[in-house]
């Protein structure tokens, strides 16, 4: 038993220290935990699902697009028709799956995946993480534009502070 956890009575003798106010503690901090990770985790669940189905969905109008572009290029004989089929046939395939599939599924498999094929998760991020600085690089003129007129009032010039000599301000001994 730790020093904590006895009291000394006025007699010198040790007593155990009320150890049920500790564990009451701790298993209401432990019942906190695992509601927020319950709440997060179902708000989590409910995101990826409604971007699941609106991605597929826009996935859904992009095959129909595809399916078009196929149609007029066996029309005009295009070469590269079943490619663009095939692109289609795999596009609505994912549509399905996204509109289909629950925030539970999606995440699922997102973990599998990632334990089958980290290099291919790790990779991902990466190029994710290069698009996304490639965006904000290419916008940042008009950012910047777009914040200099909106504070162009507030960039009064600096006025001229006028030279002045340097004062010594040394009065030691000797001077």
């Amino acid at each position: 038993m730790s020093a904590t956890q006895r009291k000394v009575s006025e007699s010198g003798s040790e007593a155990p220290a009320s150890g049920g106010a500790i564990e009451q503690a701790q298993e209401k901090v432990g019942a906190g935990v695992e509601q927020a990770k319950s709440s997060a985790g179902s708000v989590i669940r409910s995101q990826v699902d409604e971007r699941s189905s609106q991605l597929g969905e826009q996935l859904h109008g992009a095959v129909q697009a595809l399916r078009q572009a196929e149609q007029t290029m066996e029309q005009e004989g295009t070469p590269g028709g079943q490619l663009v089929e095939r692109a289609a046939t795999e596009m609505e395939r994912t549509a399905r799956y996204l509109s289909e599939s629950d925030g539970r599924r999606v995440l699922n498999d997102l973990e599998g995946l990632g334990r089958r094929n980290p290099w291919a998760v790790i990779g991902g991020g990466i190029v994710l993480g290069f698009l996304g600085a490639r965006f904000l690089k290419a916008s940042s003129s008009r950012r910047f534009e777009e914040y200099r007129k909106t504070y162009e009032s507030s960039w009064a010039p600096r006025q001229q502070l006028p030279s002045a000599e340097p004062v010594s301000h040394y009065t030691g001994a000797g001077a």
